[in-house]
């Protein structure tokens, strides 16, 4: 089915965002490309950037992996391969490049105030996670102000915040292991950044991303500005933490190395166990809605409660298409059972808030999509062609 066409108004914004977007994309890249090749040549020739190189080769397969994961919650209503890439680019070059300009400044002036030690507190522990933590929040931020039609609500923005995370990963891990193959520290580099904490920055973003989620579905004023703010505060929060657990051990007089090590590897384990439990409560969230939203649809007579059953199993498409009896069309019909149930959820949410949604429009013509799709191939062409 098509998609509704946008008002001038949404084209406009859209616009806009697309602009801000390639604006930033643009001034990170320079900034890269200045902080992380040009003057590494100037100071020591073509090795650092080789190693750089070397780096993102082994950090961006790595990442192919870990996003299968967000994907996997996206099986309902997937976003759009563009924006998906739009906020894994803004993670890696835009929010990549600021916030080293931004860190690698404050770690200067730390280190001219209190030296060494000084540098890494100012650069690591206050700048890195408010700057990284806003900058990455960017990408979610966008969607939500100038692509709203891809921004539906807490699983959205769970999605663009951990592709804006894992693009993030991606930039830092480069620069870290080819650092590491350079000094000799490459083991210790992957096994922390790419075995122990691959979800960290994703983690982080996604506690701004659910909070406007949490916004984007409410009609409570209050909740629109409470929860994004509560949930960069958290990501700002627990970025913060696992930066400066040397310093928190050592203000309670708790020797680091072994003490320091347990402690980040409970606080580690703790954010996988949460990422799960996100992970699940999405699932089963998403498909109870769209149970809700359907039963209607079997009392009328347009579905059977198996039709609903199949839509809202985790592999719903993959058993129609490859399972018994399973083809294409039925893939088709699973699929448009999806965007009926979502449709009708948007339709629904907009109206309790007493606002307009093309949502409202749509629901008639996906109606009659299930019924076509549902019907016996020859019978749906022959109904086709009459009209």
């Amino acid at each position: 089915m098509a998609e509704p066409i946008m008002t001038p108004a949404q084209k406009s914004k859209q616009r806009t965002g697309l602009v801000l977007w390639a604006a930033g994309i643009g001034i990170g890249l320079l900034i890269q490309i200045v902080m992380l090749i040009v003057l590494p040549v100037l100071a020591d020739g073509s090795v650092a950037v080789m190693m750089l190189f070397l780096g993102a080769v082994i950090a961006i397969p790595a990442c192919l992996i870990y996003m299968v994961v967000p994907l996997l919650i996206d099986r309902f209503e997937p976003e759009p391969w563009r924006t998906l890439a739009m906020a894994f680019l803004w993670g890696a070059i835009g929010a990549g490049g600021l916030s080293l300009l931004i860190n690698t400044t404050m770690s200067l002036i730390g280190g001219a105030i209190a030296g060494p030690s000084g540098a890494t507190f100012f650069g690591a522990v206050v700048s890195a996670p408010i700057v990284e933590e806003l900058t990455k929040g960017l990408a979610p931020l966008g969607m939500f102000l100038f692509m709203r039609r891809q921004f539906d609500g807490k699983v959205d923005g769970f999605i663009y915040a951990s592709f804006s995370g894992l693009g993030f990963a991606v930039m830092e891990n480069s620069v870290y292991y080819g650092r590491g193959l350079a000094t000799g520290d490459f083991v210790h580099q992957f096994l922390i950044r790419g075995v122990l904490r691959p979800w960290n920055h994703a983690f982080y973003c996604a506690m701004f991303g659910i909070g406007l989620g949490i916004a984007r579905e409410t009609t409570k004023r209050r909740v629109k500005w409470l929860a994004p703010t509560a949930g960069l505060f958290v990501g700002i929060s627990l970025h913060g933490f696992w930066n400066a657990h040397g310093f928190l051990l050592g203000v309670f007089g708790i020797r680091a190395g072994l003490w320091s090590q347990l402690v980040l590897t409970a606080f580690y384990f703790l954010i996988v166990l949460v990422m799960v439990g996100t992970i699940i409560y999405f699932v089963v969230h998403e498909g109870r809605v769209m149970r809700a939203q359907l039963q209607d649809e079997v009392l009328i007579g347009n579905l059977s409660q198996a039709d609903i059953d199949l839509a809202v199993h985790p592999f719903g498409r993959y058993k129609a298409r490859f399972g018994p009896g399973g083809s294409e069309r039925r893939q088709q019909l699973v699929g448009a059972i999806i965007r009926l149930a979502m449709t009708k959820s948007h339709a629904g949410r907009a109206h309790a808030g007493k606002a307009f949604t093309v949502s409202m429009g749509a629901i008639a013509p996906l109606r009659q999509e299930v019924l076509r799709l549902r019907q016996p191939p020859q019978a749906a062409a022959e109904q086709q062609s009459r009209h």
